[in-house]
């Protein structure tokens, strides 16, 4: 039988819990790995300050290094109407990061925070930022 290497760390996740923790008893932030429709979204940001969508669009573990990862990272900031509080959400997230809270190894900012069009006509602001991260293998499951 053949063995193989524990899979990687599910780095959205790791992403959402450190954000999560962050905003604990500060702000009412909802996170996800999907964007909810424009309806659905404007409900969501009608009792939370902010979504924060999290999702890998590349990176692959270091060659000749097979016990790190170096996804890439994609994060969306969206708020109601408010550039500012999405700048401002946006730059904390991207500090937080640097900061390289358990388990992220590293954080390369690869695009930081800017704000990007959303749908026309409707008031979401959305702050788009992308990081290279880099995460060991997750030895206990």
């Amino acid at each position: 039988m053949t063995e193989i290497l524990p899979v990687y760390r599910d780095e959205e996740a790791v992403v959402m819990d450190a954000i999560e923790a962050f905003y604990a008893g500060r702000r009412t932030i909802e996170l996800g790995d999907q964007t909810p429709d424009d309806e659905p979204l404007g409900a969501v940001l009608a009792r939370a300050e902010a979504f924060v969508r999290v999702g890998r669009t590349g990176g692959a573990p270091i060659r000749g290094g097979e016990h790190t990862d170096r996804p890439v990272v994609d994060i969306d900031v969206m708020t109601q109407g408010s550039s500012r509080l999405a700048k401002l959400i946006a730059n904390e997230i991207e500090q937080l990061l640097l900061s390289r809270p358990h388990p992220i190894d590293d954080c390369n900012v690869l695009m930081g925070p800017q704000r990007v069009p959303w749908v026309e006509g409707t008031p979401i602001v959305r702050m788009y930022a992308s990081y290279q991260l880099s995460f060991r293998r997750s030895w206990s499951g």
